[in-house]
């Protein structure tokens, strides 16, 4: 279950998946599937197939497929090889944090090895000299996902100079 809020601009903000006490204190409902009475539509950039940057308008219902679409493929994540051995590595916003806190111990000669444990129950066992490269393809994966032609717009600035 997702919850939204309706803002008086009615833009309407998603929150996730989890809520606690003071966002339901704040407005936030379970969305059920019914559209709130006003929703803007909103666009986002893809390629056309001559490769130009086209505006495609999607509706409320969309806007929260493609919010579930994306936090699944965060979740599933992509597959890292070290050592000729594969681990599903999940790109949560909660991952890059635990990764960045590695990246930082490692440099400043915090820790020689580790385990980093992800969301989706994957444990990748790191060795000092294999943080940096890893780091490296972390964020190169998470970055996917958040492109610029995938980006959603809000409407009150679409028509901005």
């Amino acid at each position: 279950m997702i919850y939204i809020k309706e803002n008086p601009t009615g833009i309407v903000d998603i929150a996730g998946e989890v809520a606690n006490q003071t966002m339901l204190d704040s407005g936030y409902v379970q969305y059920n599937g019914t559209v709130p009475a006003i929703v803007p539509e909103y666009q986002h950039y893809e390629l056309d197939v001559n490769g130009a940057l086209v505006a495609v308008t999607d509706t409320y219902e969309e806007q929260v497929f493609l919010y579930l679409k994306r936090k699944e493929d965060m979740l599933t994540g992509q597959v890292y090889t070290l050592n000729a051995v594969d681990y599903g590595i999940s790109l949560t916003s909660k991952d890059a944090s635990g990764v960045m806190q590695v990246y930082l111990a490692n440099q400043s000669g915090g820790i020689t090895t580790t385990n980093i444990s992800f969301e989706n129950g994957t444990v990748l066992p790191l060795a000092a000299a294999e943080i940096p490269a890893f780091v490296t393809w972390f964020i190169s994966a998470r970055q996917m996902f958040f492109t610029t032609t995938s980006a959603i717009v809000d409407p009150r600035l679409t028509n901005k100079p």
